[in-house]
């Protein structure tokens, strides 16, 4: 039981466990968009409980890597430190930011490909025989985002054994998607901690399913 947060908000709330079998996990905070942040309230709660159990990986762990990010932007990489005064620091700086970069209903060419498969419903042969057609010249050949290809070298360099998401959940989550897509190609376990009230809508932005256990707080 998490009396300290518990007490802050007049509801009882239970610590998830501190990460997973075989070392530390890669802990990331996705911080909002200024101009589309929760309100104070459903922000403090949401800085406490992820800089809350942040703190608790770390302090389980002795040490723990950790990555700020907002949307598509790379904040902040700790890659974790006995001394964990720059963790906390870190930590301190939670709330919402003015994004730099934003990804908008991005659907990673993977995705696509794997949608093209799916057995076509009703009229939409011909459709799905355009969409083929063009997804080699727009998507197919294109890179990975400097975005995922950042939190992929973030992802190897921290040695993590898992990876631990915490999120308002508003908004646009192409990045989290991402950021689960990468997890998965580097066969790492990712949960995703959410707000109770976003869990449906960022289930279904994301999907849900083996690749990302979703919780709520």
């Amino acid at each position: 039981m998490d009396w300290k947060i518990s007490a802050k908000f007049g509801a009882l709330y239970i610590r998830e466990p501190e990460g997973e079998s075989g070392g530390a996990p890669l802990v990331i905070i996705d911080l909002p968009d200024c101009h589309d942040a929760p309100e104070a309230e459903d922000f403090a709660r949401f800085s406490i409980v992820a800089s809350g159990e942040a703190e608790g990986i770390c302090t389980h762990f002795d040490a723990c890597p950790l990555l700020l990010i907002s949307g598509g932007e790379i904040l902040t990489f700790l890659r974790g430190s006995p001394d964990n005064k720059e963790f906390v620091s870190a930590l301190a700086a939670i709330r919402p930011v003015e994004r730099a970069t934003h990804l908008y209903r991005y659907l990673d060419p993977s995705g696509v490909r794997a949608r093209i498969r799916v057995p076509p419903v009703g009229g939409e042969g011909l459709f799905r025989a355009r969409l083929t057609s063009l997804v080699p010249v727009f998507g197919g050949t294109k890179g990975f985002l400097p975005f995922r290809l950042a939190v992929a070298r973030t992802m190897r360099v921290s040695g993590a054994s898992a990876v631990v998401i915490y999120t308002t959940g508003r908004g646009d989550c192409s990045h989290l998607s991402q950021i689960l897509i990468e997890a998965v190609r580097q066969e790492l376990s990712v949960r995703l901690r959410v707000p109770a009230e976003m869990r449906k809508p960022v289930e279904w932005q994301i999907g849900s399913g083996t690749t990302v256990q979703v919780e709520v707080f």
